[in-house]
């Protein structure tokens, strides 16, 4: 909302910022197999991008619907 000059409102600026926070893990997990790191890592980054992705969704989804025109 204060970075771009777009005049968006709050609800927008957090609908794209939703938008923008969901990761993708496939290549942080290829470049951790390649580097023999323990598995058990390899599983957190996994498990962490699936909360990222689902909290993204929601956010998204409640602003989205909030957010004017």
């Amino acid at each position: 909302m204060y970075v771009f000059p777009y005049s968006w409102s709050f609800t927008t600026a957090m609908a794209f910022g939703a938008m923008l926070s969901a990761t993708d893990p496939v290549s942080v997990v290829a470049v951790l197999r390649e580097m023999n790191v323990p598995p058990r890592l390899s599983h957190i980054v996994e498990g962490e991008s699936l909360f990222n992705d689902g909290t993204a969704m929601v956010l998204f989804t409640v602003f989205k619907v909030r957010a004017p025109g």
